[in-house]
């Protein structure tokens, strides 16, 4: 396996500087030792580097999430979203954010895999930290909540405006 694993980064590292090839290395040893060496059997997990999709319907208006995730392995009882981080840092989400984050996830893989979210999981991959949220319907309940809220303010606030987030180019 560790031979397979050092083909693949050889092909894939062609333009990373030397540092960023030997911290890439250091993740991987650490990802390794702490998520694998100790596993008898290594789970094959459902999905990898996915897409999902929902709707929701709130007030006549329809709403169309997106998102992304690293990894998605099968419980038995559920589902369990991983997302890598490569942060130097351990961050993790405020309680808010998170509570929304999973609220989405569980939606849209209720609606995409008709099963429903019980963790959604952070692995830092430099520090080998792994930080665990439990999910439940509570989740999905609070974000149909707080799209509701912002259905009702775009249906009565005459001068609403969006608030573009960095990643909006403005074109002037």
């Amino acid at each position: 396996m560790r031979s397979l694993a050092r083909q693949h980064w050889e092909q894939h590292c062609n333009n990373l500087s030397p540092t960023q090839v030997e911290e890439g290395k250091q993740m991987l040893h650490t990802y390794y030792q702490n998520f694998i060496a100790s596993e008898v059997a290594i789970h094959q997990p459902l999905a990898v580097e996915g897409k999902i999709q929902a709707s929701l319907q709130v007030a006549n208006l329809e709403f169309a999430i997106a998102g992304r995730y690293d990894r998605l392995d099968y419980l038995g009882d559920g589902l369990e979203l991983i997302d890598y981080k490569s942060t130097k840092e351990v961050k993790p989400p405020s309680e808010d954010e998170i509570d929304l984050q999973i609220g989405l996830y569980y939606l849209a893989l209720e609606q995409r895999y008709r099963q429903s979210l019980r963790k959604l999981s952070l692995i830092y991959l430099r520090t080998g930290e792994k930080i665990s949220f439990d999910a439940s319907s509570n989740h999905k309940q609070r974000l149909e909540d707080v799209i509701g809220e912002l259905a009702w303010q775009l249906r009565t606030d005459c001068e609403w405006k969006p608030q573009p987030g960095e990643q909006c180019v403005s074109e002037a």
